[in-house]
């Protein structure tokens, strides 16, 4: 999902995650089976230098961020072992920076290596950033099964319309 800055797309990772959860939870035909999981892949990036992919780097991340026996932890290792399906909200492609121009490039393209990790048949991944940020990668989203969507902002008319 791309869309300018303060238009929604972390907001929309969360209420993505939350429906995804409440419907879980209501035992509803939706998919109570999948986990989600909402990653911030600034913070997330710090974890790639260790030659691990997939759901090793997000555990290694959870582990660093809320401690090594929390349910966070417990979820990626559920779904580890389990293959069980999930959700992955990486959020903020955007905010993946280098030291400089050639450094973002590397780092952005061991994201997307790190999302090519994960089996696609039974873990979905969404990801947010700035238009900005994806334009040299779009052939590289392309080969890794992305469709682009643009988030708008809602004006006025529209956010009434919703409410």
């Amino acid at each position: 999902m791309t869309g300018s800055g303060g238009s929604g797309k972390t907001l929309l990772t969360q209420q993505i995650l939350l429906e995804s959860c409440r419907a879980s939870l209501d035992g509803l035909e939706f998919s109570p089976s999948i986990i989600p999981f909402r990653v911030s892949l600034s913070s997330l990036s710090a974890f790639f230098g260790n030659k691990q992919g997939g759901w090793a780097v997000v555990e290694l991340h959870f582990s660093e961020g809320f401690g090594a026996d929390s349910a966070h932890v417990q979820a990626v290792q559920r779904v580890r072992a389990e293959a069980d399906p999930a959700l992955v909200a990486a959020d903020g492609f955007d905010e993946v920076q280098g030291k400089n121009a050639r450094e973002t490039e590397r780092l952005r393209r061991m994201v997307l290596r790190w999302i090519g990790t994960f089996d696609s048949a039974a873990v979905c991944v969404v990801v947010t950033s700035r238009p900005a940020a994806v334009e040299g990668l779009r052939e590289a989203f392309g080969r890794l099964g992305f469709v682009a969507r643009r988030v708008l902002p809602l004006t006025g008319s529209k956010a009434a319309d919703r409410s």
